[in-house]
């Protein structure tokens, strides 16, 4: 039995047993489903072996959804969910949509599995077994791995905390009862002891499943919070032991006092800092509390008391605030995942871009990124080509000397190849710079290279247009949303361009106020500005009218990532490009390496023109696309260039 007939068979295995599922009077799968289903494919039952050591292990049926849960090298489970109207992202005439939930991209057995699938919307299965109407099944839909659960994680981190506690209050009482110095050292080695022996626990935890996911950002989370407040309450009992409590107005006045060089501090580094400055910040300000309530209390049991007091009082607001949120306020945006929270971020790297589309505004200082630097090469030559892309254009990964758009200018000495390739950018940002760099110099070719993240790239957000992305969709053709670069100073705009603290990020993966204040301070959903297609060609569409109005030609050719490839045949295969009959009607040539990339892959390995990250060429796959390209070229810069018209204003 074929591969596709075995995927079908087993997909509908589970309706051949199962009772009906309805919920909310939704209609279900049905015995009368079943006896359809086995009319169509009989006779196989879970568990079915796949390819590639994958077995489809077992089948569950649900309201109106069937999820079938592979396991093999890259687990994960092909849900085929029931839909009414439109939902999601999916066309209103959509009632499936089919998701795999596992690791990315699916594995080519999968990727199989659900076209077997999908193919069964025929009109006589899949469409009886619609919920609401009569329709076609969804395209296939990625969501990525599934979400941990994070309780887990919480448990072992609640015990790690008590425990660490508890021993420490025993062995403070045990030796650092007493007054003098010896007492005091005491003192100070009991907290270390316990301290590290609870940090230990925490590193050297477990390191599988959700626990071991979840407790390395759980643990940082807590010790963002902790250690400064610490390190302030102990600042301040110290100040206390010298100087006797701090009363009246001198308390507030001592931890501002303390507040100024960290405020200071950040203000220093905030711009240069690989850290979140509302990190930093609220590092500061915890700091400064502690030391605050270290300063002013009596004694160390009065200290204590209000501690219990304070941590009750927050637990308290912390628990009505959260079911305030869950009763009152529509369910929030789902956030990345926990373990995907970064403490450090990288601010400086939107530095290039900013500068490519606002150079007065985001000057450099450092060479070889600017407008200037990188027009320099060969300008001197009578034709110019202008390479836009992303990381995968720039040539991140190779040494410069390597890359696709230098080979190409030593391969043709009458051609200047101007490489504007910007790691992280997007079709938005493509779309703009195209727009600018033709304004400042004279082009003959702009080769616009598309990579299969470049519709993910647009929903970043940069320093120099925070707030959204760097179009605006709205209207009857898409536009800059920031003509001009956002008013600085920078350390102000870097703290409305950073994340939420740290620790608030992390929590949003069981609190719902976690998740609001998040979004609240600048944190970015999973789904937010999640751009379709359509989008996309309407930008595509955009950047030919603005090389028409020039009078420059366009050509765009498609990067392959090594993921994308199909290597279930014995050949490598590729889809054909999102965007081909859209180019195609436009008359915008679309140039494809990959099907000959592919098939020159040594002994079919296409692993042998990237580096390890599966989406970078590397010095092979280099030299493979710029001979590749060489001839292409050259044909395009022959024919005759586009009359000029008016520019559109992006």
């Amino acid at each position: 039995m074929s591969l596709r007939r075995v995927a079908l068979a087993a997909s509908l295995a589970a309706v051949l047993s199962a009772p009906a599922a309805r919920a909310d009077g939704v209609a279900g799968l049905g015995p009368q489903d079943a006896a359809r289903a086995n009319r169509v494919v009989a006779g196989a039952r879970p568990p079915v072996e796949l390819e590639g050591g994958y077995v489809l292990r077992e089948l569950e049926l649900e309201s109106a959804r069937l999820v079938a849960t592979v396991e093999g090298p890259l687990p994960g489970t092909l849900t085929l969910t029931g839909k009414c109207g439109g939902s999601h992202n999916l066309p209103d005439t959509a009632s499936f949509e089919l998701t795999w939930r596992g690791a990315q991209p699916a594995p080519a057995v999968i990727r199989q599995l659900r076209d077997a699938i999908a193919a069964r919307d025929d009109g006589s299965f899949w469409g009886a077994l619609d919920p609401c109407a009569r329709a076609t099944v969804a395209p296939p839909h990625d969501e990525g791995p599934p979400r941990p659960s994070p309780w887990p994680a919480l448990a072992y981190l609640f015990a790690v905390v008590a425990a660490w506690r508890l021993s420490s209050l025993l062995l403070e009482r045990r030796f650092g009862s007493s007054p003098g110095p010896a007492s005091a050292a005491a003192l100070v080695a009991t907290r270390a002891a316990t301290l590290a022996a609870a940090a230990l626990a925490l590193a050297y935890g477990p390191e599988s499943g959700d626990l071991g996911r979840l407790l390395p950002p759980f643990a940082l989370g807590l010790a963002l919070l902790a250690l400064p407040l610490l390190a302030g309450l102990w600042t301040g009992a110290a100040i206390r032991r010298v100087v006797g409590p701090l009363r009246g107005a001198a308390s507030p006045l001592v931890a501002l006092i303390a507040l100024a060089p960290l405020a200071a501090a950040w203000w220093r580094i905030a711009a240069a800092t690989i850290f979140s400055p509302a990190d930093l910040l609220a590092a500061a300000l915890l700091c400064a509390f502690g030391l605050w309530h270290g300063a002013r209390s009596t004694d160390g049991k009065s200290l204590r008391n209000h501690l219990l007091l304070l941590a009750a009082s927050l637990a308290i607001a912390l628990t009505l605030g959260e079911l305030a949120v869950r009763l009152l306020l529509p369910p929030p945006q789902p956030m990345p995942p926990a373990d995907e929270a970064r403490l450090s971020i990288d601010i400086l790297r939107e530095a290039p871009l900013c500068n490519a589309l606002y150079p007065d505004a985001y000057p450099l200082t450092t060479t070889g990124v600017t407008f200037d630097d990188r027009t320099a090469v060969r300008r001197e030559r009578p034709l110019h080509v202008l390479h836009v892309g992303d990381s995968v254009t720039q040539g991140v990964g190779v040494e410069p000397a390597f890359w696709f758009t230098t080979l190409l200018g030593n391969a043709q000495t009458d051609v200047a190849h101007i490489n504007a390739g910007y790691s992280g950018s997007g079709t938005d940002f493509q779309y703009l710079l195209i727009a600018s760099w033709l304004d400042r110099m004279r082009f003959d070719l702009v080769v616009l290279h598309m990579s299969p993240n470049d519709l993910n790239d647009m929903s970043a957000h940069y320093l120099c247009c925070p707030g959204g992305p760097l179009v605006d969709y709205r209207g009857a053709v898409p536009v800059a949303r920031c003509p001009t670069a956002v008013a600085r100073p920078e350390r102000v705009a870097i703290l409305r361009h950073s994340p939420a603290p740290y620790p608030l990020r992390v929590a949003t993966a069981f609190s719902a106020l976690a998740t609001h204040l998040t979004l609240l301070l600048g944190g970015t959903p999973t789904d937010a500005d999640n751009f379709t297609e359509r989008d996309q060609a309407r930008l595509l569409e955009r950047i030919l009218d603005v090389t028409r109005s020039h009078g420059v030609r366009l050509a765009v050719v498609r990067l392959p990532a090594e993921y994308e490839a199909d290597l279930s045949g014995p050949v490598p295969r590729i889809a054909p490009p999102a965007h081909d009959a859209l180019l195609r009607g436009l008359g915008v040539p679309l140039l494809d390496p990959a099907p000959d990339l592919f098939a020159a892959a040594p002994h079919g390995e296409v692993s042998a023109w990237y580096v390890g990250d599966q989406t970078h060429f590397n010095a092979a796959g280099h030299r493979f696309i710029a001979q590749w390209l060489a001839p292409r070229l050259r044909e395009l810069l022959s024919a005759p260039a586009p009359a000029s018209s008016a520019r559109p204003a992006p």
